[in-house]
């Protein structure tokens, strides 16, 4: 799934140290994506496999994409800094064989993604392999 968001957070929440101090900056953006990415896989998955293009999968990913890089990078990162605890709440509200994995979840920047969309436009990657290979992809890519 991809969701394409007005992400921003404020730089208060970049320089945060409180996980409470970083809730509060993603509530309205990344924790909505969160959310509203186990919402649609859960009514993804009362449809069934009848559907055409629309079906289940054994890996699922949920690329929520932002105007600007906002150093969260994934899904465990986004536990890491808003807690454990608040992740369980989200995912308490859905069957856990609709969750999509920590490891499977992506915020990237509007150029990461676009890049990622060539490199699969191109034929140099898949997108479910490419998405398994962000993390190594991520720790080769040099930081600016």
């Amino acid at each position: 799934m991809i969701d394409a968001k007005g992400v921003d957070m404020a730089q208060r929440g970049m320089a945060a140290l409180r996980r409470g101090d970083v809730r509060r900056a993603t509530q309205t953006s990344l924790i909505k994506a969160f959310k509203q990415g186990h919402e649609v896989a859960a009514r993804m998955a009362k449809i069934g496999n009848v559907h055409p293009v629309i079906r289940s999968r054994s890996s699922t990913y949920l690329l929520a994409v932002t105007c600007k890089e906002l150093y969260i990078g994934n899904g465990i990162t986004l536990a890491g800094v808003i807690g454990e605890s608040e992740i369980a709440k989200i995912r308490a509200q859905y069957d856990p064989c609709h969750l999509f994995p920590e490891e499977n979840i992506y915020f990237p920047a509007i150029q990461e993604f676009e890049e990622l969309m060539s490199l699969v436009g191109s034929g140099k990657i898949v997108l479910p392999g490419s998405a398994r290979g962000a993390p190594e992809v991520a720790k080769d890519r040099p930081h600016s």
